[in-house]
């Protein structure tokens, strides 16, 4: 049992440290999505305000060398909190 223990602490604490370096690279400041990769990459919320537009930025993120998907999850993720965007309910 503690063996279990052990290995369920361990997995929390990878999964935090992975969020934590996550959310170094993409972040809302402002008004903003902040894409760090090297350099900034902000994204005004306001350029991204319906789901017409949103698909539009994943479609051009997605084409980039330096995206990766835990960036672009994090990116949708982020655009439905802030607009309320149903991410269930896309039919």
């Amino acid at each position: 049992m503690t063996k279990i223990l052990k290995n369920i602490s361990e997995l929390v604490d990878n999964y935090a440290k992975w969020d934590e370096e996550l959310s170094k690279k993409i972040y809302l400041q402002d008004e903003y999505i902040i894409i760090n990769v090297g350099r900034e990459y902000p994204i005004a919320l306001t350029r991204c305000n319906t789901p017409e537009k949103a698909l539009g930025w994943v479609f051009q993120l997605s084409e980039k060398s330096w995206m990766t998907t835990e960036i672009l999850r994090r990116f949708v993720a982020i655009l439905a909190q802030e607009h309320g965007f149903d991410l269930h309910n896309l039919s």
